[in-house]
């Protein structure tokens, strides 16, 4: 998944797209290391309303990544219990797998992320 958070670096004037893995310090600390200088960035108070957006975003998404999880161990338990027999299992792997491409295909209209000087 992306996060079309897109940033133009004030100390190199590189663009660069935040990686997914940098979301949790970005939230955190409202700043984000500069993937082409290594620069500590820190969101001004645009960039964070922008920030915030996305993250509201990625909670929307929540649900179905949790449903995801849970149908697939669901359909498992269920089946090796006895309940539901191997047809069950596979139905249950079906609709937990159309859940998991929604999740992966889900596309974020791009924003950009400001900084102070």
């Amino acid at each position: 998944m992306k996060t079309a958070l897109h940033y133009s670096c004030p100390k190199c004037t590189g663009d660069s797209e935040i990686q997914i893995k940098e979301i949790d310090r970005l939230k955190k600390d409202n700043t984000i290391t500069c993937s082409i200088c290594g620069g500590d960035l820190m969101l001004n108070e645009e960039g964070i309303k922008v920030a915030h957006k996305r993250f509201d975003d990625f909670k929307a998404l929540m649900p179905y990544q949790l449903g995801v999880s849970g149908i697939f161990l669901l359909s498992t338990l269920l089946h090796f219990s006895g309940t539901i027999p191997t047809v069950g299992m596979i139905v249950g792997y079906l609709i937990a797998g159309g859940l998991f491409l929604k999740v992966q295909s889900t596309q974020f209209p791009e924003a950009h992320l400001t900084f102070q000087d």
